[in-house]
């Protein structure tokens, strides 16, 4: 038991090793779970300054939330309705529309 969440815990610092990038919601679009898009039940986002620490060949203008992660596109609405800032860390592993990067992880600043 110990093992598996010392793993756990190395696996999540491992990807947010990596700087985030910081800034408030200044873009949303919401794509259907239905639509035929190429990334269905997404919401794509962009943050005032982009995201310049972005690892890989990440898109420095756009990233999206899986439909899948519902708790991180509640924290993308309310931080968007209150004009809070955000930090965002991208995962260059797991892409759509050919250079944007899924979220791995948002904070509320």
């Amino acid at each position: 038991m110990k093992s598996t969440l010392l793993a756990a815990v190395l696996l999540i610092s491992a990807n947010l090793s990596f700087a985030g990038d910081t800034g408030k919601v200044n873009y949303m679009s919401f794509a259907s779970s239905k639509a035929l898009t190429v990334r269905p039940g997404t919401a794509q986002f962009s943050i005032v300054g982009g995201f310049p620490n972005a690892q890989g060949d990440c898109n420095k203008d756009y990233t999206a939330v899986s439909g899948e992660d519902s708790h991180l596109i509640s924290l993308l609405l309310m931080a968007k309705a209150q004009d809070k800032e955000i930090e965002v860390h991208l995962d260059p592993t797991n892409t759509y529309y050919s250079d944007r990067c899924l979220v791995s992880y948002i904070e509320l600043r």
